[in-house]
């Protein structure tokens, strides 16, 4: 996928306090959310043990199991193409899925029952990983840094 560069510290920090439920969220067009129905970043490290291990001449012959059960994740494909993944909780994983749809922050996280979602720690390992392209705050999405500026006083 294109390559896009990350929303800036300024913009987030200008963002006022009332404003964020009506933010709108642009992510990286490389990024997707998926729920599936095996736990499979369990399958693939012992996929990743086992290659480790035939490397050193370990003669270990045993099963790999894919277990059943739900798991969320993020994938990201890089613009070296390297493939990135990250495992999400359910309610990380529903409140991503909701922002990359064109739900407000207000909106997504109006459905998440289990409480109050830890909203900063999951912002900040977006930003951290340069998910977050970009925030329109009423259908206002500021062309440049200074607008952006400008359109968030």
């Amino acid at each position: 996928a294109d390559d896009a560069s990350p929303v800036s510290l300024e913009v987030i920090t200008a963002i006022g306090e009332d404003d964020w439920p009506r933010a709108r969220f642009r992510f990286h067009p490389a990024l997707e959310c998926l729920s599936l129905s095996s736990k499979l970043t369990q399958y693939r490290a012992q996929v990743l043990a086992r290659t480790s291990a035939a490397l050193t001449d370990d003669t270990s012959h045993e099963q790999l199991v894919l277990e059943n059960g739900a798991l969320f994740v993020a994938v990201e494909r890089r613009a070296s193409g390297a493939v990135f993944f990250e495992e999400l909780t359910e309610d990380e994983h529903t409140v991503l899925s909701r922002l990359r749809s064109g739900m407000t922050l207000g909106e997504a996280c109006a459905k998440i029952t289990e409480g109050d979602p830890p909203l900063a720690e999951w912002f900040q390992r977006w930003m951290s990983h340069g998910w977050i392209v970009a925030i329109e705050i009423g259908g206002v999405a500021p062309a440049s840094e200074d607008r952006a500026q400008e359109a968030l006083k």
